[in-house]
């Protein structure tokens, strides 16, 4: 539109300015995330022209999947109600229609400006994970942390998770050249140390496909037979595993003991409350016994200003949280017990650390965690294993109700309160949910078509770049895949970004172009 008046080389630099400020804001800013996409649509109404739009529309293939499912987020307004969540929706999944269509007109060339871009990402999850663990540790800044999942400073826990996976992926197949053999190994090396430092298990399953999917590669290109047998043995031996923890959870859960085993008295002489059928700890004992509130309030009082009937810097009840403590280190709930904790203990109670191996670092301490949910299911409030429960089973009640048009993109959320209200649902006010599965979502959204064309088009993504055997977009395709069963990834500004830009990023070129680095 405006070619004559704006030199090539000046829009292609405007145009590549923008991806820089996306792929630096990714993970580190919201601010700059947004100002990337403007200058991108600055770049493309200067570019603009018609013919040549309408040639690189046609031939990416891409495009038309990731159009379509963008096309029933309009079409289900029709049968909507709540018009300011739907545009609330709408105005978070921009970059989903924008970002392929500014790519598509002016895709990133092969060679040394993706493997720049790319490069810019890594040192960028680099340098935020660096900030993030040291902020975590007290080395540098003023922070107070309560939970893990606060070390992600500058967006969610979970989306910056993927993203340290996918910039893991990168080092391990991007860097070749044997000059940076090294360095690739040691950013991959600190990479997945913060994946199992930062406990968030979604993140620890996308490293779990990054090395798959390049071990897979790799012994593929030696022996197709091995490939497949080792790929199968590796999932057979997951899903034994997880079929033994769960069977042992669930057998241990059930397990009952009897209150003849407990003594009556405290060493002061006060009575002993047992509850044998109560909520179970890691080694399937119960958890309510050896309990003498009494002596608890008193000796508690002397070492804490957070009342023993008051709550803890999670929100918790303290003294649930407290009892739960005294129990993984094996200590009797009396004044012996208080007596035996030490001001580490007292601290990490009062923020709401229910357990000494909580602790511990890594992913070992999150494990420990998912294993006590796995231990007492009756109250899904604040287990994250639990609450998914309950979102999926919410969310397919609701797609057996509107299973062919969905309840529209603006009623997701009034569904679910009308669901859970039905359901007589355990879980609170702030824990009632969307589905937290965009499968899920995307059905209960907008009907059997939406679920269709949201599949289309994450599997004509894969499909495209296997038969081409490039493996970065497929490492993102399946990362972000993996993803999409756990979290509702398109629903924040973060996770639909992160889609968007690299679904496109990887876009073949249709015209050449001038790069303003040559």
């Amino acid at each position: 539109m405006f070619q004559r008046l704006v030199p090539q080389q000046t829009l292609n630099s405007i145009h590549y300015l923008g991806t820089l400020l996306l792929v630096i804001g990714m993970p580190s800013s919201k601010v700059l995330m947004s100002l990337g996409t403007m200058v991108l649509a600055l770049a493309f109404i200067l570019d603009f022209n018609f013919k040549s739009s309408i040639s690189a529309f046609r031939s990416n293939k891409l495009l038309f999947p990731l159009l379509s499912f963008v096309l029933i987020h309009l079409i289900s307004l029709s049968w909507t109600s709540d018009f300011n969540y739907a545009a609330a929706d709408l105005r978070i999944k921009v970059p989903l229609l924008l970002l392929p269509i500014f790519y598509t007109i002016k895709p990133i060339p092969k060679g040394y400006i993706r493997t720049l871009f790319l490069s810019l990402f890594v040192l960028t999850v680099v340098a935020i994970s660096l900030y993030n663990f040291l902020a975590y540790n007290g080395i540098i800044g003023n922070y107070s942390y309560i939970d893990f999942r606060e070390m992600s400073l500058f967006g969610s826990h979970i989306r910056f998770s993927l993203m340290v996976a996918f910039a893991a992926g990168i080092c391990l197949t991007s860097y070749k050249n044997s000059r940076w053999q090294l360095i690739a190994i040691i950013l991959f090396s600190w990479l997945s140390y913060y994946t199992y430092y930062s406990q968030v298990v979604t993140g620890f399953l996308a490293w779990v496909i990054v090395i798959g999917v390049v071990g897979f590669s790799a012994i593929f290109n030696r022996s197709k037979k091995i490939a497949w047998i080792s790929l199968l043995g590796i999932l057979g031996s997951i899903i034994t595993v997880l079929y033994f923890v769960i069977a042992h959870s669930t057998s241990v859960s059930n397990s009952s003991n009897h209150i003849h085993q407990y003594p009556k008295f405290t060493k002061k002489g006060n009575l002993y409350f047992h509850d044998t059928n109560s909520e179970k700890n890691n080694e399937g004992k119960p958890i309510m016994v050896f309990i003498c509130e009494k002596e608890l309030k008193e000796a508690w009082r002397n070492i804490s200003s957070i009342p023993y009937e008051g709550k803890d810097l999670k929100n918790q009840w303290l003294s649930n949280t407290l009892i739960r403590y005294l129990d993984s280190k094996h200590l009797t709930k009396d004044a012996s017990g208080i007596q035996a904790l030490s001001a580490s203990d007292v601290k990490a109670i009062e923020k709401g650390i229910a357990d000494v191996e909580d602790l511990k670092i890594g992913l070992i301490a999150r494990i420990n965690g998912l294993n006590y949910q796995l231990m007492n299911p009756s109250d899904p409030n604040g287990h994250s294993i639990l609450q998914r429960i309950e979102y999926w089973k919410t969310a397919l009640q609701i797609i057996e109700k509107n299973w062919f048009l969905g309840v529209g993109v603006g009623d997701v959320q009034q569904a679910f309160n009308h669901q859970y209200k039905q359901n007589k649902t355990l879980l609170t006010q702030e824990h009632q949910l969307r589905a937290h599965n965009s499968f899920l979502t995307s059905w209960v959204s907008f009907g059997l078509l939406g679920f269709v064309l949201f599949c289309w088009m994450q599997s004509y993504f894969l499909y495209v770049f296997s038969v081409k055997k490039e493996i970065v977009p497929l490492l993102f395709g399946l990362i972000i895949l993996s993803s999409f069963f756990f979290e509702d990834t398109l629903e924040t500004q973060m996770g639909v970004t992160f889609f968007a830009f690299f679904y496109s990023f990887f876009f073949e070129k249709t015209e050449k172009t001038t790069s303003p680095l040559s």
